[in-house]
């Protein structure tokens, strides 16, 4: 039978130690994990590498492996059994932890974080929330009402009635898995970290250990919101019992009749007439429920635009401007009287 060739699978001499395979494992197991290798072949080649570091990591399975390759048959001398080397004796089975258990193992180890990240945000709730334009730029409460799952109050998350110590972790929830370099506790996969086994289901739940609860909360929406803004608010979302998720809001505003909107600045037009722009003078505007002087320069043109500092909106510390663009409106009729008058006053011009 051919043997693989476990020292040219990790690129090292058969003289190589401990240490050097560990480092040879090391660097071409990041080089081929699936999660980071997209190749098609990235997992066979993967495997075929835990295989050899099962093997050459660990002296006694060393020893019969060299052995093997050395005599050929069996690993243990004239007196041994017939049939040659036993691959499932040096990896034993899978509750001692094989190579399938190890693949399970650098899973776990590339992927900690992103479960970890994944469970909060799963169990996040996303609401919109619709403000009028005035709303956005002065800031509103806005009293809400959803719903979210939360742990039955009766077996306290547990789904359970009745319910036994796990005996794979023996109620710790977690269980080691591999050895030496690559030792990982890791959550047990009989109770899925709970260190218990359900026995009988919690009637009130039905075994799910969650609830939906009807929940109405007051949301402080400050000044200046804009479209699209989003507002996270921690643990106010689903719970599984151990981590509880955001409520995320996202705001929505209805344009304005009135005012566009640049950033902080707030733009509208300001209809004048001839005489304003030729004459000057003064016009009151409504500003958001508040009387706002304006005044017209002499000579002011069409298309024109006056600042007015400070009444923008306000977003955090930040405070914009108002534009008005002047729109001059110009009479479409004119009987003969006035267009004698207007052209004598033009010709003195």
């Amino acid at each position: 039978m051919e043997i693989k060739d476990y020292y040219k699978i990790l690129g090292v001499p058969e003289t190589a130690s401990t240490d050097d395979i560990k480092r040879a494992f090391r660097k071409l197991a990041k080089k081929y994990h699936p999660d980071i290798n997209k190749n098609p072949g990235a997992g066979d080649k993967f495997k075929e590498i835990n295989e050899a570091y099962q093997i050459l990591s660990n002296s006694e399975k060393r020893k019969k492996y060299d052995d093997y390759k050395k005599y050929g048959g069996s690993p243990f001398g004239q007196g041994g059994q017939s049939g040659g080397f036993n691959f499932q004796d040096i990896f034993g089975n899978s509750q001692s932890g094989g190579v399938d258990d190890l693949t399970d193992i650098f899973s776990s180890f590339f992927s900690t974080k992103s479960k970890k990240r994944d469970s909060y945000e799963n169990l996040a709730i996303h609401l919109q929330i619709n403000l009028g334009f005035e709303e956005s730029i002065k800031g509103i409460e806005k009293r809400i009402r959803y719903k979210r799952s939360t742990t039955c109050p009766i077996c306290g998350g547990t789904g359970a009635s009745r319910k036994e110590t796990c005996p794979s972790c023996r109620g710790s929830g977690h269980i080691n898995r591999g050895s030496g370099f690559f030792a990982i506790n890791q959550i047990c996969p009989t109770c899925k970290g709970t260190g218990y086994i359900i026995k009988e289901k919690c009637s009130y739940c039905n075994g799910t250990g969650k609830m939906m609860k009807e929940e109405e909360k007051t949301i402080r929406i400050p000044s200046g919101a804009r479209e699209g803004d989003k507002i996270t608010l921690d643990n106010y979302g689903n719970s599984n019992g151990r981590v509880t998720g955001p409520l995320i809001l996202y705001i929505s505003v209805m344009p304005s009749t009135v005012y566009e909107r640049d950033e902080n600045d707030l733009i509208r037009i300001l209809d004048i007439n001839l005489s304003d722009a030729l004459l000057g003078s003064e016009k009151d505007i409504d500003h958001f429920g508040k009387k706002i002087g304006v005044k017209i320069p002499v000579g002011t043109n069409n298309g024109n635009k006056l600042k007015l500092k400070g009444l923008g909106v306000k977003r955090g510390r930040y405070q914009g401007d108002l534009y008005l663009t002047i729109n001059l409106k110009l009479p479409k009729k004119l009987n003969k009287k006035q267009k004698l008058k207007l052209k004598d006053f033009l010709e003195t011009l």
